[in-house]
């Protein structure tokens, strides 16, 4: 069984139903949802709470809460969904509230690896190929869905701030605290995925406004893939050290 932790901030009342009708039935391996509503209107809020399941759990914030960013919102439901670690629950699926299944369900979900944090596939690219990316509108930060297993959930606590699994600190522009997420991950020696089983709406859409906001975070995937580059290549460098030193 797993927690689904859902983020919403718009306003459209279809997007409840949608999400839900794809989320709440049988063959799906859920155990709790909990839906964190953030800057919603009054109508689509009393509208929320008026569904009744078991196993939907409803967090309004309030007006003066001051954080309204997706690291800091997913936090929040992090903080109900890892209660019931100890139950049995084997792991918590983040997603956006405007998403939903088209195709799959949770149960296609490979439980012992992540899914859809992507930077992997880019981090061996020369910074010729790397610039290359720039001018191309890519989502390659797609948080809408994403699993985490109960382990590195607690691994990444483990490195994280005060126990948080997303980055809050530096989520000044929308995207790069999955960029941060991928590079623990490899830092870490996690593995993960996509799934190719689950399919969303809206699986074209860029997560980005406008080309300008695209580049700006396309340049924060260079300097961090070049950033880790440097990392692995002091890593080897002190491991052959050590190498030697042993061998003395």
């Amino acid at each position: 069984m797993i927690n689904v932790v859902i983020i919403n901030k718009s306003d459209n009342l279809e997007d409840i139903d949608r999400m839900l009708e794809s989320l709440l039935v049988p063959e799906n391996n859920i155990n709790k949802i909990f839906y964190i509503s953030d800057r919603c209107s009054k109508e689509f809020n009393h509208y929320l709470l008026s569904i009744h399941n078991p196993k939907l759990v409803i967090r309004i914030l309030e007006d003066n809460y001051e954080g309204r960013r997706s690291s800091s919102l997913r936090n929040i439901g992090y903080s109900y969904a890892r209660m019931d670690f100890e139950d049995g629950v084997s792991g918590v699926l983040f997603i956006d509230g405007d998403r939903y299944f088209l195709e799959g369900s949770t149960k296609d979900i490979e439980e012992s690896e992540i899914n859809n944090i992507p930077v992997e596939m880019l981090r061996d690219l020369s910074e010729e190929e790397l610039q290359m990316f720039r001018s191309e509108i890519l989502n390659l930060f797609y948080s809408a869905c994403v699993y985490l297993p109960k382990d590195v959930c607690l691994t990444l606590e483990d490195h994280q701030y005060k126990g948080l699994l997303w980055n809050e600190d530096i989520e000044s522009i929308w995207g790069i605290e999955d960029l941060f997420m991928g590079n623990q991950l490899s830092i870490l020696g996690i593995d993960y995925k996509f799934n190719k089983k689950i399919k969303l709406n809206d699986s074209k859409m860029t997560g980005y406004k406008s080309v300008e906001d695209n580049l700006v975070n396309m340049d924060y995937l260079v300097e961090a893939i070049l950033s880790y580059k440097e990392y692995i290549s002091k890593k080897e460098i002190f491991s052959t050290e050590s190498l030697i030193h042993e061998n003395n």
